[in-house]
């Protein structure tokens, strides 16, 4: 009898549909062959990615995205920097559009800076997540000295008590992108501040209304 039941049972992908349907079940139907919902019975998830693409604002550079950039005053014998702070707590050390040495072509940079002519970029040895081996710098720390085509000499400093972690080895076969690109590919260095100066600049940020938010921290406001 079950077996005769079973046999007369309708079946098919139809029979399957509507089988999910009363079970309140997701359906079975191909996605191509569902019908697409629009306006209010949009999906949520839409909807929110909607929203989150509409709540991004246009940005010249990566750099703005993700970066609160916190000028520098001109440094005695350099000229005005920047430190662009991550969204995870990195900076990057580079020198500002106004800067002297962006005036004019670089020649050479030089990373032999360190103490009695230490080359700080052969000493970097950072390791781990907590990037053990790197060097650990004052804020009045000078990271490169950069050279223009006029022979005048620019020292970089490290702006921040931090550890340095990378420079930007690209400046040696291509110095002139510092004066290219200052705030993107003419980087110099990357560092992780010390806890105490990391929460300086955090608030300074904030009181200068320049604290960066990811995209999905500005839905929340």
């Amino acid at each position: 009898m079950a077996e005769a039941e079973a046999a007369a049972a309708p079946s098919g992908p139809a029979a399957e549909k509507r089988k999910h349907d009363a079970a309140g079940e997701p359906s079975c139907e191909p996605a191509a062959q569902r019908p697409k919902l629009a306006g209010a019975a949009a999906p949520a998830a839409d909807e929110a990615r909607l929203r989150l693409h509409a709540a991004r604002p246009k940005f010249e550079y990566h750099t703005e995205r993700y970066y609160t950039n916190l000028p520098l005053a001109a440094q005695e014998g350099g000229g005005a920097q920047y430190l662009a702070l991550h969204l995870n707590d990195l900076v990057v050390v580079g020198v500002a559009p106004e800067h002297p040495a962006v005036q004019e072509p670089i020649t050479h940079v030089n990373f032999n800076v360190g103490k009695k002519g230490e080359d700080r970029l052969a000493a970097l040895k950072p390791r781990g997540k907590k990037k053990a081996g790197g060097q650990y710098l004052k804020r009045d720390s000078k990271i490169a000295v950069l050279t223009g085509a006029s022979g005048a000499q620019y020292k970089v400093v490290a702006g921040v008590d931090c550890t340095l972690v990378e420079l930007n080895e690209a400046l040696i076969s291509t110095p002139d992108l510092v004066r290219q690109s200052p705030t993107d590919q003419g980087w110099v260095g990357v560092a992780i501040p010390a806890h105490k100066a990391l929460a300086e600049l955090k608030q300074r940020a904030a009181a200068e209304g320049l604290e960066k938010k990811s995209a999905f921290q500005s839905l929340g406001d």
